[in-house]
């Protein structure tokens, strides 16, 4: 009955008030909150500064 009532769409939403007024999470939208996580976060190191493991020997191989 309720898959029936989501294609049909046969609902209404309704708005999310929290003291009369939308929560600020809800009025930031998706590419402000991806853009706040990705500022949050530590920098990356420049590629010139990482360094890598010496790669380990490869065994011959017979074909």
């Amino acid at each position: 009955m309720l898959m029936d009532d989501i294609r049909s769409k046969r609902y209404k939403l309704r708005k999310v008030m929290v003291n009369g007024d939308i929560p600020p999470r809800l009025k930031k939208s998706a590419h402000e909150i991806i853009l706040e996580f990705i500022r949050s976060r530590p920098p990356l190191n420049p590629v010139s500064a990482r360094k890598l493991k010496p790669h380990p020997p490869r065994p011959r191989s017979l074909h």
